[in-house]
Order: C-alpha cells, then structure tokens, then sequence
C-alpha cells in the first residue's frame, strides 16, 4: 500500500504553492492538509482535504505524531515543526528560490535541516546551494513552478484593460540582510507622484506581502489608491507590475505561455549593496525589469516599462529563465512525481511520545531568568561568576516582607553568626 502524504501550511502563500502538487499526485498518495484555522475557506476554495490544528504551528506536531507520514513543507517554519513531531519532508520552495550570502534557515544552502527527506526546487541557483551544502547526501530535484502552471501553459489569458492597470507592491521589511528589508518607504514619494497620474496615464491599485500589508494600506487610502489584497487578483487585472524583491517579481514576469509574460519595474534602494552579489534578484537576475533607484525615477520607470520594447522583453524572458528553469507548465507534475519518489523511500520513525518531543529545554542561564522574572535583581547580575551567582539566588529565594532590603538584612545576621 503507498505511503500517503501530509502537506502543511500556516500561511495562505504557502498552499497557494503546495496545492497544485497535492492535486498532481496520485489519489492513493493523497494525505491530508495541516492547516491553521483562518486558512479553512481557502482550503475549502482549492478542494483540499484538511486536519485544522488550531491558531499555532504546534497544534500540528501530536496529529503530525500520530499520522507518521511524509511531510511536504514550503517554510521553515512548518519544516521545524515536523522536525519536533519526529517527520521527515520533502521541503519545497514558495518563492523563487532567492537565497543570501549569510545563511538562513528560511532559504537554500541551510546546513542543518536534518529531517528534510528532499529538496523540490525551482532552478538551478537554489537547487546548487542545498547540494553543495548537503553535499549530495540528500536529493535534490529541480521542478519548476508549479503555482505558475497555468500561467506557463497559457490556460489564463492576459487582462483586456482600457488603461493600463499598474500595481505597485512591496515585500515585507525581513531584516535577515540589507537586501531583505522593503523598499515602501524609501519610494513613497515617487508613489505619491504615481498616485497623482491615477486614473489619467494609468489605473493605479496597491498591494503587499501579507505580512506588511495591514501596515501600507492607511498609505495607499490616504492617497485614494484601491487596495488589492490577493496576488491572485494582481496577476488577473495588472498590466505592469512595481516591486522592490521577491518571488511575485518574477511570478508576474514570468506570467505568459513559456514564461513571456508582463513588465515588471523593479525598485532598489541605497540598503542594497551592489557589491554583494546574493545571486538572482541581487543581481545576476535584477534585469528582470526596468530598475530604479530614486523615488524620482518612479514615474519615468512606469512610463518606460508599459513601452514594453523588445530588448526589454529579451532581458525580462532571460532573467526568468534564470529563476526558473522550466516554464512548461508541467511543474506540478514533476513534483509529485519527486513526491512519490520520497514516499517510496519513507520509514515512517518510531516515536516514544510526543510530549518529549514537544517539551522545552531549561534555559542555559537559569540564574538570569530567575531574576529577571522576581525583578529581585539588576541585570548586571548577569555578568557577575555563576559560582557567587548561584549562591546569591539561594539568599535572595529566602522569603521577607521586607523585599531586597530584608534578604541583605539576613546576610547580615547570618554573618554576625
């Protein structure tokens, strides 16, 4: 009987990637969907089966425990959560692959994810830096996109605007690097430029990576410009596409059959330092679209995008292609095919309870977080030898209705003794 497979996604991105695999496998691979509860309608809307675990990621690991099933994770964050369950996953991207110099958990070339069973990756940058950092102990596959297939095989059709409909977007301020943190409030002069053509040269709408939307939206009303909460949505109605990184950079670029898809005008700002070379977007691949640095430039960047010249076409199809290495539209395939491969392989581990798993180590520095939880103490107690440190706890645990002064005044008396 084929081992069945489990997905888990705590954020709607997440199983905006992870849905077109689990709907590519084989039925008798389906496993179920771990979901928080806010995800229940979207996971209702892609016809997902699902096991709600509760508000937070650690409902997840007693039915994680109980299921012993492979995991298909598409975040750090669920993938060290079915590390404390005990599972293994395949371990997918839900970007483009971008990756920094400085090693994250969250991106490829992280050392140390000792329950990944695979690596689904999207090109060959990211797919190089987990073998390389693996080296070649654990698989590693290039599949593609599979949230972009109908895009890449043309089953959508392009948007039919009157005025061209331009989308300006940022990512959430990440301060892993420089070249993590968003460009919004740098560029907001220039949106406010945009915001003054509005409905003259160009439509203009905002939107923004979930985790920084709520706080960009008061900006867009405040200059009268619709609010697009779904990149779904974008991808169905824009014409061009404003974006200082990540994935939906090239998501959007790529949106055509075979990967020739809109304009895109790509935002830099003096925190991203040209001469650190992270790769793709930073900087092998930031020709993706026409690039401004100045708020100033805004405007004329916009102008030239929605041109949408030949040569301009030539680099954003070339820069795409360096993200993704198939635009075939048969991404999703080839990832549940790696899928099935993984199954196949997967021992499902003999877990003691899940308790243990869940519980959490004492803190290393047990004096420091005694005192700081009494408010008996300053913090340069800190500093002080653990050995004099540990004496003084003893001495300050005694109880007194007179606080600190009355536990010094016991060392006195106990001193005369």
């Amino acid at each position: 009987m084929p081992q069945k497979v489990d997905f888990m996604a705590y954020e709607g991105h997440f199983m905006d990637h992870l849905a077109p695999m689990f709907h590519a496998l084989p039925a008798s691979y389906q496993g179920k969907f771990l979901i928080r509860n806010a995800l229940v309608n979207k996971a209702k809307a892609l016809q997902l089966p699902f096991i709600k675990y509760g508000p937070q990621r650690k409902g997840a690991i007693e039915i994680m425990a109980q299921r012993q099933n492979l995991m298909v994770c598409a975040a750090s964050g669920d993938l060290k959560t079915a590390h404390r369950a005990g599972a293994m996953a395949v371990f997918t991207q839900h970007g483009g692959g971008q990756s920094f110099t400085k090693l994250h958990s969250s991106y490829a070339g992280w050392p140390n994810h000792r329950n990944v069973a695979m690596f689904l990756h999207p090109g060959d940058h990211p797919a190089a830096r987990d073998d390389a950092a693996y080296k070649g102990r654990k698989p590693v596959r290039i599949v593609g996109c599979p949230k972009m297939d109908p895009w890449h095989s043309g089953q959508y059709e392009q948007p039919q605007n009157e005025l061209p409909v331009v989308v300006f977007s940022t990512h959430w301020d990440c301060k892993v690097v420089p070249e993590t943190r968003s460009a919004f409030w740098h560029m907001l002069p220039g949106l406010q430029q945009l915001a003054r053509l509005n409905g003259q040269e160009f439509i203009l709408k905002g939107h923004g990576h979930p985790r920084i939307l709520r706080q960009v939206i008061p900006e867009y009303r405040s200059l009268g410009i619709e609010v697009i909460r779904s990149f779904d949505q974008v991808m169905h109605q824009a014409d061009l596409y404003i974006m200082d990184h990540m994935s939906t950079l090239y998501e959007f670029a790529s949106a055509g059959p075979g990967g020739h898809g809109r304009p895109v005008v790509v935002m830099n700002m003096p925190g991203y330092r040209r001469h650190v070379n992270h790769g793709l977007r930073f900087w092998d691949a930031a020709h993706v679209g026409i690039n401004v640095d100045a708020p100033d430039q805004l405007v004329d960047g916009v102008r030239r995008a929605l041109l949408d010249e030949p040569e301009q076409r030539r680099a954003r199809l070339e820069a795409v292609q360096l993200v993704y290495k198939f635009t075939d539209g048969g991404a999703a395939q080839r990832a549940a095919a790696a899928i099935v491969e993984a199954a196949n392989r997967h021992k499902p581990i003999r877990r003691q309870s899940a308790h243990r798993v869940i519980k959490q180590p004492k803190p290393k520095n047990e004096i420091c977080t005694t005192y700081r939880k009494n408010q008996l103490l300053p913090s340069i107690v800190c500093a002080m030898n653990v050995a004099a440190t540990r004496q003084l706890a003893i001495l300050l645990s005694l109880e007194s209705p007179f606080g600190l002064a009355g536990c010094f005044g016991r060392m006195k008396t106990m001193h005369r003794i």
